[in-house]
C-alpha cells in the first residue's frame, strides 16, 4: 500500500498548477493537497486530491495571523504518513500546531518547502526557525542559495534538497510558441515589465533611466508596462518626463494575451527584486535586467548570468541602468539569436520546469521516507 503525504499550503496558487499536479499524480505515493480558499488575493486552483478550507484572521496589535479552519481534522482523517509544508511562517498558526501535533507528539515524517531565507527577525526569531528545521525530515529548497543559508545555521547537508522553481506549463514560450530568433531592425527597441506594480518595484527607476536614454542616444525604444496596481503616479511621471510617446500601459494580463506582449519584447527591465518573472521571460528568450542588490533578490535570481542572458545594474543607478540597457540594444541588435538560446538554455540546466522539480520533491520524500 502507498504511503499517504499531505501537502500543507496557504494556497494552491494557480501559477504552480502544473507542478502541484505532477506530484500529486505521482505514481510513488497517495498525496493530497490541503490549503485555503482565498490567502493575500492569490489565484488558486481546485483539483479532485485538494481540500480547499476557509481561514480565519487573528489580528494582534499590528500583525495579522492565520488559522485553517478543520485543518487538523482534516490531517486527522486522512492521517498521512508524511507531511510537506509551505516554509516556516509563524503567521500561519495551523502550521505550527500540525508540526506539534503529528510531528513532536504522533512522530510522523514532517518535511519543510521553503525559500530559506534567513529573514530578520532578531535572535528569538531566528532560535524558533532553527528548531523547527532541525527537528524536521527534510527541506527542500528553490535554489542554492536556499541550501547555503541552512547550512549556514547548521542544518547538515543530507536534510537539504534543491529542487528548484518553475511557472504553469503553459506559460513556457519556447514550449507552446514560435519565437522571432532575429532582431527586427524597422522597429522600436522594445523593453517589457510584466508585475504587479508597486512603491516597491520602484518603475520610476525604469522611467528616469529612459529620460536619460531619449537625451543621450538615438535609440528608437518603447517600454510596454504589463501590471496593474499604482498606475495613476506612474503614468504622471511619465508625462512629466516626457515619456508618453514611449511608454505603453497594458494593465494586468494573463495567459495568451500576456504571451503575445512576451514574444514582441526585446528586453525584461525589474528596478528591483524579480522573482517568477525572469522566469517567464526567459522561457520566451528575453533577457533581462535586475538590480545587484542581492539582499531582497528572490530564488530564481540564480537564472541570471550576466552578459549571457542579462545583467545586474547598480541599485538605484538610474544611469547605470540607462548604460546596461543602451548596451544589451547593441548586443541583441547583433545577435539576438544567441543570447534567446542562452535564456532558455538556462532554464533547461537549472531544472527550472515543473515535471523536473516534481520528480527532485517527489524523489528526496522517496529516499527519506521510513
Amino acid at each position: 500500500m502507498k504511503k499517504k503525504v499531505v501537502i500543507l499550503q496557504p494556497v494552491p496558487s494557480h501559477y504552480r498548477k502544473s507542478t502541484f499536479m505532477h506530484i500529486l499524480e505521482n505514481e510513488l505515493f497517495d498525496t493530497f493537497l490541503i490549503a485555503g480558499e482565498s490567502y493575500l488575493n492569490i489565484k488558486i486552483f481546485k483539483t479532485e486530491k485538494s481540500v480547499i478550507l476557509p481561514f480565519l484572521k487573528i489580528s494582534i496589535s499590528r500583525h495579522s495571523f492565520y488559522y485553517l479552519k478543520r485543518s487538523i481534522r482534516t490531517l486527522k482523517k486522512i492521517n498521512p504518513e508524511i507531511i510537506v509544508a509551505g516554509g516556516i511562517d509563524f503567521h500561519l498558526l495551523h502550521t505550527m500546531l500540525a508540526f506539534f501535533i503529528f510531528k513532536l507528539l504522533k512522530g510522523k515524517q514532517f518535511f519543510w518547502w521553503s525559500h530559506a531565507t534567513l529573514g530578520n527577525q532578531g535572535y528569538l526569531g531566528k532560535k524558533s526557525r532553527l528548531f523547527f528545521y532541525k527537528k524536521s525530515d527534510g527541506i527542500m529548497v528553490y535554489n542554492q542559495k536556499g541550501k547555503e543559508n541552512l547550512l549556514s545555521i547548521g542544518i547538515p547537508g543530507h536534510k537539504i534538497k534543491v529542487i528548484g522553481n518553475a511557472v504553469n506549463e503553459e506559460d513556457y514560450g519556447y514550449l507552446n510558441h514560435k519565437l522571432e530568433k532575429n532582431y527586427i531592425p524597422d522597429i522600436p527597441f522594445n523593453m517589457v515589465f510584466i508585475g504587479r506594480i508597486t512603491s516597491y518595484r520602484r518603475l520610476d527607476i525604469l522611467f528616469k533611466a529612459l529620460a536619460i536614454i531619449k537625451q543621450k542616444s538615438d535609440l528608437d525604444f518603447s517600454a510596454t508596462i504589463i501590471g496593474d496596481g499604482y498606475l495613476d503616479e506612474n503614468k504622471e511621471l511619465v508625462n512629466q518626463l516626457n515619456l508618453s510617446d514611449h511608454v505603453c500601459f497594458k494593465g494586468a494580463q494573463y495567459g495568451k494575451h500576456a504571451a503575445e506582449f512576451l514574444r514582441k519584447a526585446d528586453l525584461l527591465v525589474y528596478p528591483k527584486a524579480i522573482g517568477l518573472s525572469i522566469l517567464h521571460s526567459f522561457s520566451f528568450g528575453v533577457p533581462a535586467i535586475t538590480t545587484d542588490n542581492m539582499k531582497i533578490q528572490m530564488p530564481e535570481i540564480e537564472l541570471l548570468k550576466p552578459g549571457y542572458n542579462g545583467d545586474f545594474y547598480k541599485d538605484e543607478n538610474v544611469d547605470d541602468l540607462a548604460d546596461k540597457i543602451l548596451k544589451w540594444a547593441s548586443a541583441l541588435k547583433v545577435n539576438k539569436s544567441k543570447y534567446q538560446e542562452n535564456c532558455i538554455n538556462s532554464i533547461k540546466e537549472y531544472g527550472y520546469l515543473p515535471d523536473v522539480m516534481a520528480k527532485k520533491f517527489v524523489r528526496f520524500l522517496e529516499q527519506k521516507k521510513k
